[in-house]
């Protein structure tokens, strides 16, 4: 995204409830909300389907892919080559009602990952991310919680 050293919004996680009563489905990565150029986490050879890319173990989706990508040009320089490298831009996250880069690791159709967990279990959140200490509350449909 466009900043490398910042806070991003995230507008959706892994197992938000999506879908409909008829096809019901659970979110399988990370809604990023922020506008601007998307690179890849890790170097390798880009996938283009659509509008969405892979590289090695990351799914980008939603994105405005670079031309440079449709044109053949498949290996791209990921973050993880910054020190030494200009990273490729695979794609842009353009202004438009809703949105957003949907970001996935793993498997399009699973396992399903978490990329929010901490950085010492591979997470993405850096030593800055705030902790979220406060423990869940689920209600049953039928509970009187008042």
């Amino acid at each position: 995204m466009e900043s490398f050293d910042g806070p991003l919004t995230v507008g959706g996680t892994l197992g938000d409830a999506r879908g409909n009563c008829d096809v019901p489905r659970f979110h399988r990565g990370i809604d990023i909300e922020q506008l601007g150029e998307v690179y890849s986490i890790e170097s390798g050879t880009a996938i283009v389907v659509g509008n969405s890319v892979r590289v090695g173990n990351y799914y980008y989706d939603h994105v405005s892919v670079d031309p440079d990508l449709l044109n053949g040009n498949s290996q791209v320089i990921g973050l993880d080559q910054i020190a030494h490298s200009t990273p490729t831009v695979i794609g842009t996250i353009e202004s438009a009602p809703g949105a957003h880069l949907h970001f996935q690791e793993g498997p399009t159709v699973g396992p399903f990952v978490n990329l929010l967990r901490p950085p010492g279990e591979g997470g993405l959140r850096g030593e800055r991310a705030e902790q979220d200490t406060t423990p869940p509350t689920v209600w049953a449909s039928d509970s009187n919680h008042g």
